[in-house]
């Protein structure tokens, strides 16, 4: 079995505008499906910004989306302090709708034009 990874959020600078992305939906998804997916990250910052938060959502229309809200994915928090280089983040997360996103946000005042947050997130499925 191999893991496909599907791009939802494709090198996206999160500044003064905008503070946040909603990644495209991937969809298809097997409702509790034993696996899970896997959610990557890659992550580079400018100067120093502040929090990064990190949601994942669920639908089943495509119109309607849920957040996840627990083990940890309430909110994947990341602070800017925290970050060197430009790591690259992997999360393990059930899936609970026939379509997932996942929503990238940083709060008011973490970004401005000149601290600012670039990524990328993949979602994978074994196939």
């Amino acid at each position: 079995m191999t893991i496909e990874f599907t791009t939802t959020i494709d090198d996206v600078t999160l500044d003064d505008d905008p503070t946040a992305v909603s990644g495209t939906a991937v969809s298809g998804l097997q409702a509790y499906h034993k696996d899970g997916m896997i959610v990557r990250v890659s992550l580079a910052k400018a100067s120093s910004p502040g929090q990064l938060n990190f949601y994942l959502e669920f639908s089943e229309d495509g119109s309607t989306w849920y957040k996840h809200d627990e083990d940890g994915w309430g909110a994947k928090m990341l602070h800017g302090d925290s970050i060197t280089n430009t790591p690259r983040i992997v999360w393990k997360a059930p899936i609970l709708g026939s379509q997932a996103r996942i929503r990238a946000v940083a709060p008011s005042g973490s970004t401005d034009a000149s601290n600012t947050f670039t990524l990328t997130v993949e979602i994978g499925l074994r196939k």
